[in-house]
């Protein structure tokens, strides 16, 4: 329950969707951006654990950058013209990148924990060729490694290191899916040291070598 005190002439838009579904074709762009893991991951996380309020608060200049942006998206919903599904889909993809944008830019605080762990994501979804260790990204949030283990375990349920091996095992998935690079080459582009690691992971979380889940993916 929440209300408003003094509202005369405010206007609320409520834009509600299921990010996964919506923007499935931009996540991985979106996802390495600090303020994507801020704005749609850990404040909702945080605020329901921790009972934190919402730290993003746009100024006047940036409410009038996006305004357009909602108002667009009403005449699109409303009209209902030819492609409106499309259109709706591009408009609400900019108003995300654009608020994410912003969030990154927020001034959280040097102890702020939404800041820091959403700096270590946002880490781990753009090196996740690196071979990034967990004194790496301690290091980069300014925490300790246990700190960092057991901040980043409450919020995404697995520890960094188990999030850095499903985004390289993500990212091989979509080599082996959309590409012809030899297997070697796809383990070098997704963090692995050599095919054969690559190939003993893959198949322990896959029960399939990646070159038997290649020829899978292309039957279908």
């Amino acid at each position: 329950a929440h209300g408003f005190r003094n509202a005369y002439g405010m206007e609320i838009q409520n834009v509600a969707f299921d990010a996964e579904m919506v923007l499935a074709g931009s996540l991985h762009s979106l996802r390495r951006m600090p303020g994507y893991h801020a704005l749609f991951h850990l404040e909702p996380t945080f605020r329901t654990r921790d009972h934190i309020r919402n730290r993003l608060r746009l100024s006047g200049g940036q409410l009038q950058s996006i305004r357009p942006l909602l108002d667009r998206l009403v005449r699109e919903y409303e009209q209902v013209l030819a492609g409106h599904g499309a259109m709706l889909q591009a408009i609400l993809l900019e108003l995300v990148t654009t608020l994410c944008r912003v969030f990154s830019e927020e001034p959280h605080g040097p102890r702020s924990s939404v800041q820091r762990l959403a700096r270590v994501a946002s880490i781990i979804e753009t090196d996740f060729a690196s071979p990034l260790g967990l004194d790496d990204l301690a290091t980069a949030a300014h925490l300790s490694r246990n700190h960092l283990i057991r901040l980043f375990t409450q919020t995404y349920g697995v520890t960094p290191m188990r999030r850095l091996l499903h985004v390289r095992l993500e990212r091989a998935r979509d080599y082996l899916a959309t590409s012809e690079l030899p297997i070697a080459r796809i383990a070098e582009f997704c963090g692995f040291p050599d095919a054969n690691y690559f190939t003993r992971v893959f198949r322990r979380h896959h029960q399939m070598t990646p070159r038997e889940y290649q020829q899978d993916i292309r039957m279908r």
